[in-house]
């Protein structure tokens, strides 16, 4: 059970294995596995409790992992060999009752997102924490009370710094909400005319701007095209000399022929 994804800047894709309990490093110059890691070895082995929201960074030396099932929990793991082991695992935030992660993501400054979609007995948390180096606790920088984030799953962020969260659900139904670097609400999508997904997952965004949404329930993968912002250019204006001659009220030549019909 295939989850979360992450590339490396080497050609390099990670595999979080929801079923196969573990993670999967694959060469994609040459599609095969290098290695798989589920939690063990180094000074604080565990195995895997359902990994599902991964990143890594762009060298692949160090992987952040979502453990989704009993033992609920995030990771951090380095590279170490030709494997890799757990170095830390990032605190339950405070007042957190559910904790139940599922995507994470890092920003340029190194800070860690993670969306919780625990809802239900005995709290709805539905939010994003934040922690900041060294990882010791964390804030919820989004949740659900303003409408924007219902069942937050995936999360992502563009070029510009910009987050992307999958929300999954029915009713309301599924979305992507977006937020800027500050967390300010930007925009929403929800499926267009004839085109529906339900339970949205896994989010990304190109290089283009262009959102992918992975429909569980339908088996698909959903495409919205960025419309780029035209930026028009700034008018220039001339400024007209003054009139060398003054108007008068008297005609300086006949009037125009009125027309006549018969």
């Amino acid at each position: 059970l295939p989850q979360g994804l992450a590339l490396d800047g080497t050609s390099n894709l990670f595999v979080a294995d929801f079923g196969a309990t573990m993670v999967f490093k694959i060469d994609l110059t040459n599609n095969a596995v290098v290695t798989a890691f589920n939690g063990m070895g180094g000074s604080m082995p565990s195995s895997m409790n359902g990994p599902i929201g991964i990143w890594c960074n762009s060298q692949g030396t160090t992987v952040v992992v979502a453990e989704n099932l009993s033992g609920k929990r995030v990771r951090i793991f380095q590279q170490q060999g030709g494997g890799y082991v757990p170095i830390q695992q990032l605190p339950v935030p405070s007042g957190a009752v559910s904790f139940t992660p599922v995507g994470v993501t890092e920003d340029s400054s190194g800070n860690l997102y993670v969306t919780d979609d625990a809802f239900g007995s005995p709290a709805w948390e539905l939010c994003v924490w934040k922690y900041a180096p060294p990882y010791t606790s964390a804030v919820t920088v989004a949740d659900n009370s303003t409408g924007h984030l219902w069942d937050p799953r995936f999360i992502t962020m563009d070029s510009a710094g910009d987050f992307y969260v999958g929300n999954r659900g029915t009713i309301p139904p599924s979305s992507f909400s977006v937020f800027n670097p500050s967390w300010n609400f930007l925009y929403q999508c929800f499926a267009g005319a004839g085109v529906s997904f339900i339970n949205a997952q896994g989010v990304g965004v190109d290089e283009f701007g262009h959102v992918y949404i992975a429909d569980e329930i339908n088996n698909r993968v959903v495409r919205y095209l960025a419309c780029p912002l035209v930026t028009l250019p700034t008018p220039t204006f001339t400024s007209l000399s003054t009139p060398t001659s003054t108007m008068t009220n008297s005609p300086t030549s006949s009037p125009p022929l009125t027309p006549t019909f018969s």
